[in-house]
């Protein structure tokens, strides 16, 4: 069988990118005025989509007023 493609998942498999994703979202929280998470938090809430991350960091979920924004 000949093959033309293949496809990696490099984060958390090949790539630890915990503390890269942790930061990015530690930087948009700050900017949001929402308050930082810790990298143990950051952790349960990842794999699951960007807008699932978000929900779970900001305080109110999708309810919060800087959900949008945020996202």
């Amino acid at each position: 069988m000949n093959y033309n493609t293949v496809i990696f998942d490099l984060d958390g498999t090949l790539l630890d990118t915990l503390d890269d994703l942790a930061d990015s979202l530690d930087h948009t929280l700050k900017e949001v005025g929402a308050p930082a998470l810790t990298r143990a938090q950051v952790r349960r809430y990842v794999g699951n989509g960007m807008a699932r991350l978000i929900e779970l960091a900001l305080p109110g979920g999708r309810d919060d007023p800087r959900y949008d924004r945020t996202l």
